[in-house]
């Protein structure tokens, strides 16, 4: 994918984020999906899913961080809101 838009691949997630924090991720989007009608056998996402886009797509951090963010900005997952569209 980097290749083909002609980017550097970027490092492996700079802040490591716990598995525990990934559960509570998938468990807001599943409960955020239910909340909005959405039965579970319509629901195609797991955790798997999460941690791929969570860690790998957005390196740890929320599409509204800064370009460069300090040390220890952007950790907290707390914020961080996936939704299904």
């Amino acid at each position: 994918l980097c290749q083909l838009a002609q980017q550097p691949i970027l490092p492996d997630c700079p802040l490591p984020i716990k598995m525990d924090q990934y559960e509570t991720l998938y468990d807001r989007l599943i409960a955020r999906a239910q909340e909005n009608g959405w039965g579970v056998e319509c629901i195609h996402v797991d955790q798997s899913d999460v941690v791929y886009i969570v860690k790998d797509l957005y390196h740890g951090r929320s599409v509204r961080s800064p370009p460069n963010p300090g040390k220890g900005l952007w950790r907290s997952t707390n914020n961080l809101t996936l939704t299904l569209w």
